[in-house]
């Protein structure tokens, strides 16, 4: 009879512990309301930590359906007004603090909590995501990786000031000069860069974010090369400039970009991209001993000779800047290199 009796408190137990982690009813009608009483708000709390504990797994499937529960109250269809917002985005930060502590060995679970951050689009889902995309705060390079995506996710949300997207975007600037992980940087850049496709602003707001992008990305470039220029060796943060720089290049072309930003953008780039050809003739022994890091500096120069050329308006010669570092060609490298700081 005790073993009964045992059993049947262990079952009631699982049960309990099922219903508060899956929580069996929506909030998805409740959080477009603008007011909201007690007990609304008390079903938003327990809905948000509810599934926020479910989200610790490793098992695949019932980590999406947690994932799924916890962004369905931040989709469009919700339409969550901006007081709901916060309670659920307080709700999260709360259900999520033992996932994302450091301590916590649950990366996967840590990822996706992040990434449902990233869809709050608020001070607070900034401030969390900022925490975790800054080698001073967060060791582990996937968190730093999906924070660094997701707060260029919540300036497209189009919920934040304009005041405090500079803000935070400046942060992010400073990140990239620090970040030692290359493939993190380059979604820094990306999120930087998105400041160009906030929507609902004004023609004002858009030009300012506009040239603060352009800005803040050219900053952050001239800092990273200061950093791989102390170095006498070929560093593995220069296969982040591949990707840097094409995007850089299509932004200062694209026809709709403010012409004043363009203008400054060109000004300041030049320069920086010709000092990076220098970096890479000095690193060019020692980055052979890496294919792809190798390859990695050539592409940089090829993207940086589409900018630089365009710019000063030189001819590109017979031969790309790829061919003549992949050919090892450094002669005509250092001459096409004379030629830009020449015309500057």
């Amino acid at each position: 009879m005790q073993k009964n009796c045992f059993i049947i408190l262990i079952l009631a137990l699982a049960s309990s512990y099922d219903a508060v982690a899956q929580p069996k009813f929506s909030i998805s009608k409740i959080v477009g309301r603008n007011s909201i009483n007690d007990a609304d708000a008390s079903k938003i709390e327990q809905y948000a930590q509810g599934w926020a504990e479910a989200l610790y797994t490793t098992d695949a499937l019932e980590l999406y359906e947690a994932q799924r529960h916890l962004i369905e109250p931040l989709e469009t269809d919700a339409a969550i007004s901006p007081y709901a917002r916060s309670l659920y985005g307080k709700a999260l930060r709360d259900g999520f603090d033992p996932i994302l502590d450091e301590n916590s060995t649950n990366e996967m679970a840590a990822v996706n909590a992040l990434q449902v951050i990233s869809l709050l689009g608020t001070e607070q889902g900034c401030g969390l995501l900022l925490n975790h995309a800054d080698t001073s705060t967060e060791d582990r390079a996937s968190l730093r990786h999906w924070a660094s995506i997701g707060l260029g996710k919540s300036f497209k949300q189009g919920i934040l000031p304009e005041r405090r997207i500079s803000s935070i975007a400046g942060t992010i600037a400073d990140f990239a000069s620090r970040e030692p992980v290359w493939y993190i940087i380059s979604r820094q850049f990306n999120s930087i860069a998105s400041l160009q496709d906030i929507p609902n602003l004004d023609t004002r707001q858009q030009d300012e974010l506009e040239a603060l992008s352009i800005e803040l990305q050219v900053r952050a470039l001239s800092e990273l090369l200061q950093e791989i220029a102390k170095s006498n060796e070929a560093d593995e943060r220069v296969r982040a400039l591949p990707f840097i720089l094409a995007s850089l290049r299509l932004q200062l072309i694209e026809p709709g970009l403010n012409e004043e930003a363009r203008k400054e953008g060109d000004q300041s780039i030049a320069p920086l991209l010709t000092q990076f050809a220098d970096i890479a003739l000095k690193h060019a022994e020692t980055a052979k001993e890496n294919e792809e890091l190798y390859a990695a500096y050539g592409e940089s120069l090829q993207s940086g000779s589409f900018i630089v050329e365009r710019i000063l308006k030189l001819d590109a010669g017979d031969a790309s800047m790829l061919e003549l570092w992949g050919e090892g060609r450094y002669p005509e490298l250092t001459s096409r290199l004379n030629a830009w700081k020449n015309a500057q």
